[in-house]
């Protein structure tokens, strides 16, 4: 399994980026390269290094970037739940007024820290909380 990222580095003028990808289990990286830019093509090239090495990527935790999900199809993706959780405090806001807001805020905190199972039943039942409200 690998963990692919990018990082930058220095401010406008200065800045430069690492892509680098991570096997999970050993901690150590397979490859990676210096950036200017995060782009789908910088992560297509970092997935052909890994392959050429002879890796077979089994899965990967990526952090959401558009184009990353069909560049990586043909292997099991789960996106970064720090990304996830980011993602849903932009649209929700750290104070929601609304209720559903509020609502989803509150099962949104549970995520990573509860099995998919659980997590779907959460959402399931404020989503029936919702309806009932609604109604």
């Amino acid at each position: 399994m690998d963990e692919l990222d990018a990082t930058f580095f220095g401010k406008r003028i200065d800045k430069f980026g690492l892509i680098i990808a991570k096997d999970v289990i050993t901690l150590e990286p397979v490859s990676y390269h210096f950036i200017t830019t995060e782009s789908i093509k910088e992560y297509k090239r970092l997935r052909l290094s890994i392959e050429t090495q002879g890796f077979t990527i089994k899965a990967i935790t990526i952090d959401g970037k558009r184009g990353l999900f069909s560049l990586f199809a043909d292997i099991p993706i789960q996106m970064c739940h720090f990304h996830q959780q980011a993602i849903l405090t932009r649209y929700l806001t750290k104070n929601p007024k609304l209720q559903a807001s509020i609502d989803l805020k509150r099962i949104s905190s549970y995520l990573g820290k509860v099995s998919a199972n659980v997590f779907l039943y959460y959402l399931h039942l404020g989503i029936k909380d919702m309806q009932h409200f609604s109604k």
